[in-house]
């Protein structure tokens, strides 16, 4: 079946969207959100800060948790770290649907209806939050953009590890997480415009970022991730396809 990710558990899935590890995932990200709802919710009413001309943190705290956690499980299961686990003698040689099959008909498409089905399990906390701050929804349909792009990114980004060095290579561990410090973490002091967690802050200012590009603010940061998201795409198609006619030919 072409969309049997959503019903089956097996080890021949990446990442199935009801497994065992996939719904304690779930669990596991709806509580940090929860939680980091509760350590930013205002401490104050909100007419108290609309009279001090101050916007709550509430909004841009839950946005910024919630992109890390999601970027986060995204990369781990592009990565086929959420996959069943096999047995250690046979693991090499266990293949992945997504590895062998259309990448376009399949991998491509559960990577992106499974960053939107996580994203709605997330929604009510981000509405929550836009609420509580009084942010307009204008923001609230940026940040979503954003969100989506960001995660289906690190899908592909994990995806492509996997791809070119197997997910149990320390390699491909410490590649894609030195990829994501970078990302979240790093890459304000280099390349504003690439980092999210600077564009998240930026949605409700009216000033202009500065960052190292000529085009700036959420439109250049999503520029510049829907680029990467083509060209890996692009990258992972072609992997995909060459690595099936090699096992076709054998």
């Amino acid at each position: 079946m072409r969309f049997d990710y959503f019903t089956k558990d097996s080890p021949h899935h990446m990442a199935p969207f009801f497994s065992a590890a996939m719904v304690k995932t779930y669990s596991t990200g709806i509580w940090l959100l929860g939680s980091a709802l509760l350590l930013f919710w205002p401490k104050k009413a909100f007419y108290m800060y609309f009279q001090a001309g101050l916007e709550p943190f509430c909004t841009n705290g839950i946005y910024m948790a919630g992109i890390v956690i999601l970027s986060y499980i995204s990369l781990r299961c592009g990565r086929g770290e959420l996959a069943q686990e096999t047995d250690p003698i046979t693991r090499k040689k266990n293949k992945y649907h997504e590895e062998n099959r259309n990448f376009f008909s399949y991998g491509l498409i559960s990577f992106i209806t499974h960053t939107l089905f996580f994203i709605c399990l997330l929604l009510p906390f981000f509405l929550i939050a836009g609420l509580l701050s009084g942010s307009p929804i204008r923001i609230f349909f940026q940040y979503l953009v954003i969100l989506f792009l960001t995660a289906l990114l690190f899908r592909l980004i994990g995806f492509s590890a996997y791809m070119c060095v197997r997910r149990w290579h320390n390699f491909s561990y410490i590649l894609t997480r030195f990829i994501f410090v970078f990302f979240f973490f790093l890459s304000s002091k280099f390349i504003s415009a690439l980092n999210p967690l600077s564009m998240v802050h930026s949605l409700s200012k009216t000033s202009r970022m500065p960052d190292a590009f000529t085009i700036t603010g959420s439109p250049g940061y999503l520029t510049i991730v829907a680029g990467l998201s083509v060209s890996l795409i692009l990258l992972n198609a072609f992997i995909v396809s060459y690595k099936t006619n090699k096992w076709i030919r054998r």
